[in-house]
């Protein structure tokens, strides 16, 4: 196997891990609001956090594959606190 087919391999992978972290942390989150009477508002700047924090440290490893994931949930999560 190449080089190339292996980053394809692996940015598949990435990207599925990262999905199902994603939905299991949405589930997660509704339980914390219902739990914690959180706002929307809160939930997306808590996560908002989180993700920029995924960011900078992906950014520290290089991994820019995994940045452009991580990019575009937290331009989903500000998209979400604009609408509110």
């Amino acid at each position: 196997m190449t080089k190339k087919e292996l980053d394809y391999l692996a940015d598949g992978i990435s990207s599925r891990v990262i999905k199902f972290i994603q939905s299991m942390q949405q589930e997660l989150d509704s339980d914390y609001v219902e739990e914690n009477h959180m706002s929307d508002e809160d939930v997306l700047m808590e996560r908002l956090g989180i993700m920029l924090t995924k960011l900078d440290r992906t950014l520290q490893q290089e991994d820019y594959a995994k940045c452009e994931i991580i990019k575009k949930e937290i331009i989903k999560i500000e998209t979400q606190l604009k609408n509110l």
